[in-house]
């Protein structure tokens, strides 16, 4: 006699048990390998942070470098305005200019800050001496207002000096008048945030004797 079928249920208990086998058996592989593919997600991301940082660093610190070269670029050129501002003021007060030492060109140049004559608006004329102190009162605070850390002075000078780490009120006058009377007009300011002193020059053929 044949063996006789075994019965639905077992077929059932059967599949059942091979299915969960099977989904034990992909349970355990997908931990093992999502904690590795969340492993290495994680490990991407703390990768793109990283980049995106110090890409973002870089371009910070662009945009402040860029930043003090415009500001830099921007008081040299309205320095060499007032250097040229200062030389026209001399050259057309010429009779004054050409006193050389005597002229207060020289003698109120190279103070801090000239006390301004306000002879403009006095009943009297100003006289050329006036004009001079007026020209560099004016002008220094001018400067004083354009340029930060600013110190502006009009000398006779044997020997510039550009350096901008040495002071712009360093003159050396000549013990006499020299045969060519020239100025040389000092600008020297500290850029703002920045260590970094500029100073510019220009010399002035006044008169000739």
């Amino acid at each position: 006699m044949a063996d006789a079928d075994p019965p639905l249920s077992t077929f059932a208990i059967r599949i059942f048990s091979s299915y969960t086998y099977i989904m034990n058996r992909d349970i355990k592989n997908c931990k093992s390998d999502c904690n590795k593919q969340f492993g290495f997600s994680l490990l991407e991301v703390v990768i793109a942070l990283a980049i995106i940082s110090v890409g973002v660093l870089g371009m910070m610190t662009l945009q402040i470098n860029g930043g003090r070269l415009a500001n830099e670029v921007a008081h040299t050129t309205v320095a060499n305005m007032l250097l040229q501002d200062m030389a026209g003021r001399i050259q057309a007060n010429a009779v004054e200019a050409a006193k050389g030492l005597n002229s207060n060109y020289q003698k109120e140049g190279n103070k801090s800050q000239a006390t301004n004559p306000n002879c403009f608006s006095a009943t009297n004329a100003c006289t050329s001496a006036d004009i001079a102190i007026n020209d560099i009162a004016e002008w220094q605070q001018n400067v004083s207002a354009a340029l930060p850390g600013s110190t502006a002075v009009v000398c006779m000078d044997t020997n510039p000096n550009t350096d901008p780490t040495v002071s712009a009120s360093t003159c050396t006058a000549p013990s006499t008048n020299p045969s060519v009377i020239s100025f040389t007009i000092k600008i020297r300011w500290t850029e703002k945030n920045d260590p970094k002193k500029i100073m510019t020059t220009a010399m002035v053929p006044a008169a000739t004797l």
